[in-house]
């Protein structure tokens, strides 16, 4: 095979390669389209796949413990929302959340739940996650002035997690 030195050769019309001084065989096409072969293209498909996997994954789990914090977040709000009322003797009576409804945490005002229905406020639950609680009567009620209420745990929990708010009877909120 003979192989031509394009920058010598008179029928080069000075093209690109030919202007760099590249060798190439005689039946090189100038007009030879490049291009990636077939394999190519699925190997790169796939690993495209294999991160968006990672990715949607990642991106669920994320979800799941910023639903179950939110929701841990929303009951800490009724908690301590009810316990400033008490405190400040907002109507002059005790303030409470009630925790047995199945869609929402409600506050209310009276010494239980139901004495002033006008009042309740219902704070909507995300139906993912589970609630329990060793409150008496499933409700925690805040004593006017004083704030204080008995001992009793709310746990919050989804699939992988589970929170923990413990009540104690001075009214503190842990969490």
């Amino acid at each position: 095979m003979q192989l031509y030195h394009l920058k010598n050769n008179p029928t080069s019309n000075g093209a690109s390669p030919a202007n760099r001084g590249i060798i190439l065989p005689p039946n090189f096409s100038k007009n030879l389209a490049g291009g990636f072969t077939f394999i190519e293209l699925i190997i790169v498909i796939a690993i495209i796949g294999i991160i968006a996997t990672y990715g949607i994954i990642a991106g669920i789990d994320s979800y799941r413990k910023q639903n179950l914090r939110s929701q841990v977040d929303e009951a800490i709000f009724a908690l301590e929302k009810a316990r400033s009322e008490a405190i400040n003797n907002i109507s002059g009576a005790d303030h409470g959340v009630y925790l047995a409804n199945p869609t929402a945490l409600i506050l209310f005002r009276g010494n239980t739940y139901g004495a002033q229905p006008a009042y309740n406020l219902p704070l909507e639950k995300n139906p993912a996650l589970s609630f329990s609680n060793t409150c008496t009567n499933n409700e925690v009620v805040f004593s006017k002035v004083s704030g204080e209420t008995g001992n009793c745990n709310l746990k919050i929990s989804n699939s992988q997690k589970t929170f923990t708010i413990t009540i104690n009877n001075a009214g503190g909120i842990d969490y």
